[in-house]
This record gives C-alpha cells, sequence and structure tokens, in this order.
C-alpha cells in the first residue's frame, strides 16, 4: 500500500509540472513560429502607414491577392494618394530537391520565395528583397495532397514576406 501511495505522489507531482510548464508557455505570449505582427510590440515600431499605393509589375493574381489580404490583415489599405509607393518588381520561386529515397526518387524539397520591390517615400526610392524559405517530405504515391501542400506553403511564403515588408515598413516610419 504503501508503494502505491509513494507511486501516485510521483504521478501526479510530474502531472502538475507538465501541466505549469504548458500553463507558463500558452501564457508567456511565445510563438512556435511567424513573424511578429506588423504593428505590434513585438514588431520593429507600433507604426503602420495607414495607406499604401501598391504597383505590380508581375501580373500574378496569387501575389496580388495575397498582399491585399496582409494589407487588410493589418488595417492599411490601397490608395493612389497614399505618401508611400509600394512596387513588387519580381517574384522568383525556385523548387529544389534537398534528399532522395535509395531508389534516387526525391522525398523532400526545399521552395524558396524571393521577392523584389522598392518604396519610395518622400521622393525617395529605395529597393529591397526579401526571401523565406520551406521544406517539406515528398510521397510520390501521394501526388495529388503533395500538390495542394505546396501550394499550401506557397501562399504561406507569400503573407510570410508581405508581414516582412510591412514590418520593414513600419521600422523605417520611426
Amino acid at each position: 500500500m504503501r508503494a502505491y501511495k509513494l507511486a501516485v505522489k510521483i504521478l501526479v507531482s510530474r502531472l502538475a509540472i507538465v501541466v505549469l510548464l504548458v500553463c507558463a508557455t500558452a501564457c508567456s505570449g511565445w510563438g512556435l513560429r511567424g513573424y511578429p505582427e506588423p504593428g505590434s510590440a513585438n514588431s520593429a515600431s507600433r507604426a503602420l502607414p495607414d495607406a499604401i499605393f501598391l504597383r505590380f509589375a508581375v501580373r500574378d493574381y496569387r501575389l496580388i491577392d495575397a498582399f491585399k489580404r496582409v494589407m487588410d490583415r493589418y488595417g492599411v489599405s490601397h490608395n493612389d494618394d497614399a505618401d508611400i509607393i509600394l512596387s513588387i518588381d519580381s517574384e522568383r520561386l525556385d523548387r529544389q530537391a534537398i534528399a532522395f529515397t535509395e531508389t534516387g526518387i526525391a522525398a523532400q524539397y526545399q521552395l524558396e520565395l524571393a521577392i523584389e520591390y522598392a518604396v519610395v517615400s518622400k521622393g525617395v526610392k529605395q529597393s529591397y528583397r526579401a526571401q523565406a524559405m520551406r521544406s517539406y517530405d515528398f510521397d510520390p504515391v501521394r501526388i495529388s495532397s503533395e500538390a495542394a501542400e505546396e501550394e499550401k506553403l506557397k501562399r504561406e511564403l507569400r503573407e510570410e514576406l508581405f508581414i516582412e515588408i510591412l514590418n520593414r515598413l513600419a521600422q523605417s516610419r520611426v
């Protein structure tokens, strides 16, 4: 009976420690992934522009839609009379196999997205490059679901880069 009580005490104490660690992690605001939200206390500055005039040299509706979704999410409007002009000059997406099976079939790919853009503010034009990458496992048996996974990763990469661009704009307005 004594051993049983001791085992229960140890189990309860370990469970309590796990619960406390989970609560402490959740309450600390620690995020598992992603960039700080533009304009948040964790971003470089709290001053997002109210409006941006967007120019796209790239005519890819997915790129344009992704940027407009991010702008809407953070309350930045598109205005032809805005003080800041943001020109998205190019988008480059590279897909490269980084791991292979013993039969030589690609087992893992890496996506790298780079966006060249320029910001014109107060008559001064500055060019920048933002890039991000993701890797994912590939199973040739599940090709249709793998294609959907890749499209989802591309969408996440675009949104991540646009959040980075907004953070840079906010930082430059300090």
